[in-house]
C-alpha cells in the first residue's frame, strides 16, 4: 500500500516551488533591467532593496494583526 500525501506536505512543496520560481523570475528581470539602466546599477539595487523591505514588513504586519 502506498502512503498518502498529506495536504501539509503538498502545501510545503507548492510553497518551495513558488519561492524558486519567484527567485528565478526576479533574477532574470533584474538582468533585463540592467541592460537599459547599465549606468544606474546602484539606483536599481537600492530600489530593489527597498521594495523587498516593503514586502517583508508588510508580511510581518499582516501576521501580527
Amino acid at each position: 500500500m502506498t502512503p498518502r500525501v498529506s495536504s501539509t506536505c503538498f502545501t510545503v512543496q507548492a510553497s518551495v516551488a513558488a519561492a524558486m520560481a519567484t527567485g528565478v523570475a526576479n533574477r532574470v528581470l533584474y538582468k533585463m533591467a540592467l541592460v537599459p539602466m547599465g549606468n544606474y546599477v546602484f539606483v536599481l539595487s537600492q530600489f530593489q532593496t527597498f521594495g523587498y523591505l516593503l514586502v517583508y514588513f508588510g508580511i510581518l504586519a499582516a501576521r501580527y494583526k
